[in-house]
């Protein structure tokens, strides 16, 4: 999902658009509490580490069998974060540069936001 810089902002219609107010009945409550605090978490650092206009992949992925075949190369845009250590090298190579490195205290997670400047 990729957000043009006029919608950044996660809303209550984003979010039910998006099918996240089921997620309770699916992954139950304590996991959907989890999860709202880490959505939570990354926006607020995702503001800090880029508070000027820009496109942000929110979410990206690739099916496992279907990985080192070019795909995630041809999705790539201008702002994105991961939770997988092994990602940051893979957008690196894509001239992304680290601009957040924090760990997510109530889930376990470490994020990285990561940022690449037109040019």
């Amino acid at each position: 999902m990729v957000l043009p810089p006029d919608q950044i902002k996660i809303t209550f219609g984003k979010i039910y658009k998006a099918g996240i107010l089921a997620a309770p009945f699916r992954i139950g409550l304590a996991s959907f509490s989890r999860l709202m605090a880490f959505l939570d978490f990354a926006e607020k650092e995702h503001k800090a580490a880029a508070p000027f206009d820009h496109y942000y992949i929110m979410t990206m992925g690739v099916l496992l069998e279907r990985q080192g075949k070019g795909i995630g190369k041809k999705l790539m845009a201008k702002a994105l974060e991961t939770q997988n250590k092994n990602n940051v090298s893979f957008y690196q190579s894509f001239g992304f540069k680290v601009v957040s490195d924090k760990e997510f205290q109530k889930g376990g997670l470490h994020n990285w936001g990561m940022l690449r400047q037109k040019g």
